[in-house]
């Protein structure tokens, strides 16, 4: 009996344990997301941090409820997004934007615009 509690203890702190590593890995607070150290193969939306390059166009196709838009992570690296068409009001004046999402490749699939910051 006290051996199996303890098997369930021990499985649900690792569990908990890899859990918040992968949540607090990606992006913590308000500092910036390391996109390269994402999974390509992961298809888990998970939220990211990171600045607009608005120096770069941004696309948006209502036809096809789509968007696509560069970003730079915490290294300054570009990647390109693809994302939902309801882009909020004055996105392209943009500083910072958090998304919920996925790596393909160097591109970011973004399911959701979480919070524009100017």
């Amino acid at each position: 009996m006290i051996n199996k509690k303890l098997i369930v203890a021990g499985v649900l702190v690792i569990f908990l344990g890899i859990l918040f590593f992968n949540l607090f890995m990606i992006s913590t607070g308000d500092e910036l997301t390391d996109l390269s150290k994402m999974d390509t193969n992961d298809q888990r939306n998970l939220q990211v941090r990171v600045y607009l390059a608005k120096e770069l166009p941004i696309d948006v196709n209502q036809s096809s409820g789509s968007s696509s838009f560069s970003v730079r992570d915490v290294t300054g690296s570009l990647y390109r997004v693809d994302g939902p068409a309801d882009l909020p009001d004055n996105f392209h004046t943009a500083k910072i934007i958090v998304m919920n999402g996925h790596m393909h490749l160097k591109n970011f699939h973004a399911a959701s615009i979480v919070e524009v910051i100017y």
